[in-house]
């Protein structure tokens, strides 16, 4: 996936032709994001809509418009939330290494997050992004975006298997797997650290529940292939392939060609727990 992404960057860089935005703007002059588009109104039913210069908001240097006082106070409260990811440029071209202007309407909420896309007569990069595996972009938009900017990464944070901006599981909530036995997404509202890793949760509730046991709730092994631990190697994960074993939960790779939570149940629990227990202490030095 990423190899395709990558070839095709050239050819997209020579078709682009959208306006300057953030970071791309002549000197005294004022950054508008999202094109004089209102923030707040994305995560609305009434999707995007014009705000007012009545209504301004400056974040990160950036100036948004808002539509009327409510929506001003509603970003104020918490601009982190509502302003666009990536400083408004496109999130598939952060995922291809790319800086490419977006068409403010070609928009998708991700992980409680606005992500805006590039669009012209040639291409549709959220359809492209669709296409893709999200979780995967979204840690190759991340990574980027940090470069660019001079960021810390915060991946592989004390050997423990995190994005660059430090968060577990690809946002997954550590306690829906528990009470809820699938995989859910959690929320920026609900975050807790742990260890330096920072985990999302879907609300309140659980994010207590997280604080008074997090080694109940945060993944084994770091976070990486329960069954690659067993195996002593290191594999990414599919935070949706897990399995709680003993009251722990643990997370398998799974891609076209190899599903190891089915290699795990295949073999003999006790056993490969103690060879990724073993393993994981290596690891971890």
């Amino acid at each position: 996936m990423y190899r395709l992404l990558t070839s095709i960057l050239p050819v997209l860089t020579l078709l682009l032709t959208a306006p300057l935005i953030a970071g791309e703007i002549e000197p005294n002059t004022q950054k508008l994001g999202l094109g004089g588009y209102s923030p707040v109104s994305y995560f609305q039913p009434s999707g995007p809509q014009f705000g007012s210069p009545q209504h301004q908001a400056t974040h990160e240097g950036v100036t948004y418009l808002l539509a009327d006082e409510a929506e001003l106070k509603q970003f104020n409260a918490n601009p982190a939330k509502y302003a666009p990811a990536y400083g408004g440029w496109c999130a598939f071209g952060m995922a291809v290494e790319g800086k490419f202007g977006a068409d403010p309407t070609n928009y998708k909420i991700v992980n409680d997050q606005l992500l805006v896309f590039l669009k012209n007569d040639q291409m549709d990069t959220r359809d492209m992004w669709n296409e893709g595996s999200e979780a995967e972009l979204t840690t190759k938009a991340d990574v980027y975006w940090n470069k660019i900017n001079n960021a810390p990464s915060r991946a592989y944070l004390g050997s423990q298997n995190v994005a660059s901006n430090g968060v577990a599981l690809s946002g997954y909530s550590p306690v829906s797997y528990f009470t809820k036995g699938y995989a859910e997404q959690g929320s920026p509202d609900f975050a807790v650290d742990h260890q330096g890793v920072t985990y999302l949760l879907t609300d309140a509730k659980q994010a207590e529940l997280f604080k008074a046991d997090p080694a109940k709730y945060a993944p084994a092994f770091g976070g990486w292939c329960a069954f690659g631990m067993s195996i002593s190697d290191k594999f990414p994960i599919d935070p949706t392939n897990f399995k709680i074993v003993d009251d722990q939960l643990m997370v398998f790779l799974r891609n076209e060609n190899i599903d190891a939570r089915e290699l795990w149940n295949k073999g003999e629990t006790k056993e490969l727990k103690h060879k990724a227990n073993a393993h994981w202490m290596k690891v971890q030095g």
